[in-house]
């Protein structure tokens, strides 16, 4: 078999034909869009040309970031947010629960304001278990008799949990530290009143002219709350 003659045979057949020049032209346009796609790659030298260009004209690293610098704008994001909440209404009404938490003691009340103020904390602070309330406060007040005469016992009771007992002594509070009173108790409006009371050393006038059916202990009823 002559295969120098079927190859020459073949050739000139293509020729003819116009394979071999296609053939030849697929192949060139193969090698030049291989050659453009490894030029313009990530690894190709026009990509690594253009990487350094684009940094020295904007001037940005990755590496310049850091954490702190990240958590200095969630921060600035986190205190817009906090003042679009409060903002007017909202911050009315903040700013004047914090005046009242805040609001230093009086040198001196009279027991029928105290009194009073315990009720009026008990009738508007929406937060307390109100179950098993009453109807009105139940007051109890009476002087202590014999050699401690003078001093005097008040107690309190809106609810089974919801309890004052103070003892009034030298026309002022005592705390037995049998009680939890705390002044930082924000949601206990009647132990941070008693305690401020107690820690200002607050003088009860009037003691004895106090009369429990002169103050006003309503709650209101369960078909109220």
């Amino acid at each position: 078999m002559d295969i120098k003659a079927i190859v020459d045979a073949q050739v000139s057949e293509m020729i003819k034909s116009g394979a071999l020049q296609k053939s030849i032209s697929d192949q060139v346009e193969n090698t030049i869009n291989l050659a453009v796609s490894e030029v313009f790659s990530r690894h190709g030298e026009f990509h690594k040309s253009l990487e350094t260009v684009l940094k020295e004209i904007v001037r940005i690293d990755p590496n310049d970031f850091s954490i702190p610098e990240y958590n200095q704008q969630m921060l600035v994001g986190v205190r817009e947010k906090l003042g679009n909440l409060f903002a007017g209404q909202a911050a009315e009404k903040f700013n004047a629960e914090i005046d009242a938490l805040l609001a230093p003691a009086p040198k001196e009340i009279s027991l029928h304001e105290l009194v009073s103020n315990v009720c009026e904390l008990w009738r508007d602070f929406e937060s307390y278990e109100k179950d098993d309330w009453l109807d009105e406060v139940d007051i109890d007040f009476e002087e202590n008799d014999g050699c401690l005469r003078g001093s005097y016992n008040l107690k309190m009771r809106a609810g089974s949990e919801d309890k004052v007992e103070l003892y009034i002594s030298g026309h002022t509070i005592r705390i037995s530290h049998r009680f939890e009173y705390n002044p930082t108790a924000a949601f206990n409006a009647v132990d941070s009143y008693i305690f401020k009371l107690y820690a200002a050393g607050t003088v009860i006038t009037d003691i004895d002219a106090f009369y429990i059916d002169r103050v006003d202990a309503s709650l209101g009823t369960q078909e109220e709350w």
